[in-house]
């Protein structure tokens, strides 16, 4: 993006531009353009109004805005001291959950839980933006 826009900052319009006409690996064997309107729209509006205008390209609000426009190939970049990368045997020799723990977990599961005014996008929308 920064190469197309040639400065480190742009503006919204500029980097849904690019985006748009940028591919998603959905499937191994799928790629298609990210969906880019709604949520993610607004919150890179967001971004640009909160630093002037202009959505700085090395920034951690854009780079998580990337991650939601492009899962796979953008990790999601945490606050400095929130996370910590750890390999599975750090948790010793059961770090592989077994089937009856997977399946308990998933029948705790309560959808009453989630609001009902909200709807798919806004459930998909950023659960981890800081």
């Amino acid at each position: 993006i920064e190469n197309k826009v040639g400065a480190p900052t742009a503006e919204p319009s500029e980097i849904l531009a690019i985006a748009g006409n940028m591919s998603s690996q959905t499937t191994l064997d799928d790629d298609v353009p990210p969906h880019l309107e709604g949520s993610l729209t607004r919150q890179l509006e967001q971004i640009a109004m909160a630093h002037g205008g202009m959505v700085p390209l090395h920034g951690r609000l854009f780079a998580q805005w990337l991650h939601y426009v492009f899962p796979r190939e953008c990790p999601f970049p945490h606050k400095t001291g929130v996370a910590a990368a750890v390999t599975p045997s750090e948790f010793g020799e059961n770090y592989i959950a077994s089937d009856e723990e997977m399946k308990k977990h998933a029948s705790e599961v309560n959808a009453s839980q989630i609001p009902a005014t909200l709807g798919k996008e806004e459930l998909q929308w950023m659960s981890q933006w800081s």
